[in-house]
């Protein structure tokens, strides 16, 4: 976290990646970040709520981190600085959202593809995304680094991850 003031301030490390991902590999392409996908209202029934609670049912559509338009084909991007599992499963249900999302009509005869972008591979995270269809991309940006040794040094066990979560290639 940055400080500003004093105050500590949030520095969105993902998005980040993702934005000198698309610069770096879709310099001419039309892209998106920070796209919500599915249905803006969700079939419920608000009778009776108020208006702040009929807001709060917009979060109903879910957010992805990237989507590249191409001719023939719809990208969608998912990344991240530390490996989660979780990752594969977001995608999934964007690839799910993209054809019923109000505005994405057009793209329907376009093929949809799911990227998982991050500068560490985890193996098992590969295997599972390419299980289901998905590809992984490697991309380091010479600030992750940087950024990894920081956060090394200040809590060791972030990086290291949950009990169970490492797994060689043979043990998915």
């Amino acid at each position: 976290m940055a400080e500003t003031n004093g105050k500590k301030t949030r520095v969105p490390r993902e998005a980040r990646l993702v934005a000198d991902y698309l610069a770096t590999k879709y310099p001419t392409s039309i892209v998106d970040q920070f796209v919500r996908l599915g249905a803006v209202l969700p079939n419920i029934d608000t009778t009776g709520l108020s208006p702040g609670e009929i807001e709060v049912l917009k979060n109903f559509s879910r957010m992805a981190d990237a989507v590249v338009y191409r001719d023939e084909e719809i990208i969608i991007i998912e990344g991240y600085v530390l490996p989660s599992l979780g990752k594969v499963s977001q995608l999934l249900t964007y690839m799910k959202l993209f054809p019923v999302t109000p505005g994405m009509e057009r793209h329907k005869s376009k093929k949809l593809t799911g990227v998982i972008v991050g500068p560490i591979e985890d193996p098992v995270l590969t295997h599972l995304a390419n299980s289901y269809g998905l590809s992984f991309e490697l991309f380091r940006p010479d600030w992750v680094t940087g950024y990894l040794d920081e956060l090394a040094a200040r809590n060791p066990s972030k990086l290291r991850g949950g009990r169970g979560s490492v797994l060689g290639p043979q043990g998915v």
